[in-house]
C-alpha cells in the first residue's frame, strides 16, 4: 500500500494510543513482521489496520501521487492544445469559449485522495478521456481539428497516452481488493456441524466494540458499501470452499489446483489431490499412490500451515494480516512459508505478528522485509520502533538467548589473515560471475586458526580430547583450509582428514599465495619494479611454481635479463614470500574478474560453495 495512505490511517484517532516511530510508514515492505513481547500491542495494531474504513478498494501497490501527476499532465496538455488552436464546432462555427473549456476541464481539476473511494474518479477521467479521443466532443458542442494545427494534433495524440495509463488503471489496479486476517484461533475440523465458531467467536471478542465498524458488529460493517472485502478464515470454511472451487469454471479452478501443487512440491513431495466428500462433509487428501484418508488424519503443523496457505491462492490481491503463522509448525516449514510470501507478486501485502526467533533468522535471506518492534508503555500506550535484520535486539524482545539465532550457519578456517583477504577475494568474484548470493558473516563465516594452532581444535562433536577445543561447539560446521607443507605435517593432516572428510580442504600447492595464476603475479611484481616490461618476464606458468616457495621462484626464476629492484627484494631467508600482507593487498587491487582465476582455484570455490550450501538448505 502507498505510504502516503498508511500515513492518512495511521494519523486517525483509531491509533491515539500508539507512539510511532517517525515516517513509520515509509518503512512498511512486502512483508511486515510485527515483535514483542505478550501483550505488547502486536495483535492490537494489525487488528486496527485490517477494520479501519480507510481500507476500500484500492490495490496495495497504487501510487496516489503518480496518480495525481498524470492528471494534472493531462489537463495540462488538453489546455494547451485548445487554447493555443482554432477548434471549429460542427453545429456552431464559433470559437470555443474558455467558459467550455473550464466548464469540461473540471473534471480534471481536483487531486484524488485516499480518504474517498478513487475508484469512480478513475472511472469518470478515463471516460472524459475517451470522449475527447474517441468521438471528438467536449458536452453538446461537435468539433474538428484545423489539418494545419500540428501542436493540437500532438495534443490529442499525448491525450491518448493518458488513456491508455487509466485504461489500465481500470483494468490492473482498482480491481476489488481483499483483506484477509487470519486470527489464532483457527483449524481444520469443523465443530458443530459446518458452523464457523472460530468467526464468531474472532469477530465477537475483537471487531465488536469499535463504532468505527459501521452499526456496533464486524457482520454489520461486511454489509456496509465499500466492505465487503473483509475476510476473517480460520480455516473451518475449509471444506466449503474447495467444494466450490472444484465446481468452479476453469479460471476459477487453478486457484485450488495451484494450491495443490504448491502442497505436493514443498510439503509432500509428491503429487497430491484434495477432494470435499459429501458424505463425510470432510476435506479428504490423496498423496501419491497412497490411499485417500481424511485431512484430520494428517498431522496438526501440516494443517496449520494448510489454513495459512490455502488464502494465498484464492485471494490474489490482497493484504493479509496474520497472528503467529509459527504456531505448530516446524522451522523447516516456517521457512517454506516466508519463501511462499517472498516468491508471490506484487498483489500481496502482509502483516505478521510472532514469536519465533526462525522468522527472524529467515529475514536475513530476503528482500522486502520490515521489522516493526512493539512495546507497552507504561501510561497505556504503545511505542513501536524499525528495527533492523541481524539487530540482536530482537532477541531480547522475544527472550531468545543469541546462541540460538544470528550466528553464521558455517566457518572456512584458514591458516592467516592472508589466507583469507586470498579466498574473500576469490569468493567474491566467483559469486559474482555465477550469480551466487551467500553473504559473508550471514550464510558463512572465516576463522583464523594460526598455523600450528589448529592442534588445539577438535572438528568431531563426539570427540571426548578434554584438551582441545569444540569448534562445532562455538562456531558450528567447519570447512578446513591447510597450507601443503609435503609430508611434514602427515599426522595432523590424517587426524583431521579422518574428523572432517570431504570438508578438509588442502592447497594443490605451497601456499596461498601460489594459486595466483601467472598473468596476476606479473601484474603483482609491476606495481614493485616501475616500468618493467612484459619481455624482461621469463614465460613462466602456474605449474613452474605451484609447489615452490613462490619469493625465492620470483627472485630466481621470474625475470629474463632483469634485475629486481624491490628494496629488501622478494624471499625470506626460507624461500617464501617476504611481508606477505604487502604482496596480498598488491594482489587483491589487480584481481577484478573470476577469468583471472586459476582452474585448481575455482575448483576450491566450487568445493566451499557446496558446503556452504549444504549448510545453508532453502
Amino acid at each position: 500500500m502507498d505510504e502516503e495512505f498508511y500515513k492518512k490511517v495511521l494519523e486517525t484517532e483509531d491509533f491515539k494510543e500508539y507512539n510511532f516511530e517517525s515516517e513509520i510508514e515509509k518503512t512498511f515492505s512486502k512483508i511486515n513482521i510485527l515483535v514483542g513481547q505478550n501483550n505488547s500491542g502486536k495483535s492490537r495494531l494489525i487488528r486496527k489496520i485490517f477494520a479501519h474504513p480507510l481500507f476500500k478498494d484500492t490495490k496495495s501497490d497504487v501510487n496516489i501521487n503518480s496518480i495525481n501527476k498524470v492528471v494534472k499532465e493531462a489537463k495540462n496538455t488538453l489546455l494547451k492544445a485548445l487554447q493555443s488552436s482554432h477548434i471549429i464546432s460542427v453545429s456552431d462555427p464559433i470559437k470555443l469559449t474558455e467558459k467550455i473549456i473550464e466548464e469540461n476541464l473540471q473534471t480534471l481539476e481536483d487531486p484524488l485522495d485516499f480518504s474517498n473511494n478513487i475508484f469512480p474518479d478513475i472511472k469518470r477521467i478515463k471516460e472524459f478521456l475517451e470522449m475527447l479521443v474517441v468521438t471528438k466532443h467536449i458536452g453538446t458542442h461537435s468539433f474538428k481539428i484545423h489539418p494545419m494545427k500540428d501542436v493540437l494534433l500532438q495534443g490529442f495524440q499525448s491525450m491518448k497516452d493518458h488513456l491508455t495509463f487509466f485504461s489500465e488503471l481500470d483494468e490492473l489496479y482498482f480491481s476489488k481488493e481483499n483483506l484477509v486476517y487470519i486470527p489464532i484461533l483457527r483449524g481444520l475440523r469443523p465443530l458443530q456441524g459446518h458452523t464457523d465458531v472460530f468467526y464468531d467467536r474472532t469477530t465477537a471478542d475483537y471487531f465488536n466494540k469499535s463504532k468505527k465498524l459501521g452499526k456496533g458488529s464486524f457482520a454489520d460493517l461486511l454489509k456496509d458499501e465499500g466492505f465487503e472485502n473483509r475476510i476473517i478464515f480460520t480455516g473451518l470454511t475449509f471444506y466449503e470452499k474447495v467444494k466450490e472451487l472444484k465446481n468452479e469454471v476453469e479460471e476459477k479452478r487453478h486457484q485450488i489446483t495451484g494450491f495443490e501443487k504448491f502442497l505436493g512440491e514443498n510439503v509432500f513431495g509428491e503429487k497430491i489431490e484434495i477432494t470435499a466428500v459429501e458424505r463425510t462433509g470432510v476435506v479428504h487428501i490423496k498423496i501419491g499412490k497412497e490411499t485417500e484418508r481424511p485431512i484430520y488424519d494428517l498431522g496438526d503443523g501440516i494443517q496449520s500451515l494448510i489454513i495459512l496457505t490455502f488464502p494465498l491462492f484464492i485471494y490474489e490481491n490482497a493484504v493479509f494480516f496474520i497472528e503467529e503463522p509459527e504456531f505448530m509448525i516446524h522451522p523447516g516449514l516456517q521457512r517454506k512459508y516466508l519463501e511462499l510470501l517472498q516468491q508471490n507478486d506484487g498483489t500481496q501485502q502482509y502483516f505478521l505478528t510472532t514469536h519465533s526467533n526462525h522468522f527472524l533468522d529467515l529475514t536475513l535471506d530476503y528482500n522486502q522485509i520490515s521489522i516493526l518492534a512493539t512495546k507497552k508503555l507504561p501510561d497505556e500506550k504503545f511505542e513501536i520502533k524499525v528495527l533492523s535484520s541481524g539487530d540482536k535486539g530482537l532477541l531480547r524482545e522475544l527472550g531468545v538467548q543469541n546462541s540460538s539465532v544470528f550466528l553464521s550457519n558455517c566457518t572456512i578456517w584458514v591458516e592467516g589473515v592472508t589466507d583469507r583477504l586470498y579466498l574473500k577475494k576469490y569468493l567474491e568474484l566467483y559469486f559474482k560471475k555465477n550469480k551466487i548470493n551467500f553473504i559473508e558473516d550471514i550464510h558463512y563465516s572465516f576463522v583464523e586458526y594460526g598455523g600450528n594452532n589448529i592442534t588445539h581444535w577438535s572438528f568431531l562433536d563426539e570427540d571426548t580430547d578434554k584438551k582441545t577445543i569444540n569448534a562445532e561447539r562455538i562456531a558450528g560446521k567447519a570447512f578446513v583450509i591447510v597450507d601443503k607443507d609435503g609430508d611434514t605435517k602427515l599426522e595432523r593432516k590424517e587426524k583431521l582428514e579422518k574428523q572432517l572428510g570431504d570438508d578438509l580442504c588442502i592447497l594443490p600447492c605451497e601456499e596461498i599465495e601460489n594459486t595466483l595464476s601467472s598473468e596476476v603475479i606479473k601484474d603483482i611484481i609491476k606495481k614493485y619494479e616501475k616500468g618493467i616490461e612484459d619481455k624482461q618476464f621469463s614465460n613462466f606458468k602456474y605449474k613452474d611454481y605451484k609447489n615452490q616457495k613462490l619469493g625465492k621462484f620470483i627472485e630466481e626464476k621470474a625475470f629474463k635479463e632483469y634485475s629486481p629492484k624491490r628494496k629488501g627484494g622478494y624471499k625470506e631467508p626460507s624461500g617464501t614470500l617476504k611481508e606477505k600482507l604487502s604482496f596480498c593487498n598488491k594482489a587483491l587491487d589487480v584481481l577484478e574478474d573470476e577469468d583471472q582465476l586459476t582452474e585448481e582455484v575455482r575448483k576450491l570455490l566450487n568445493k566451499i560453495k557446496e558446503f556452504i550450501e549444504r549448510n545453508n538448505p532453502k
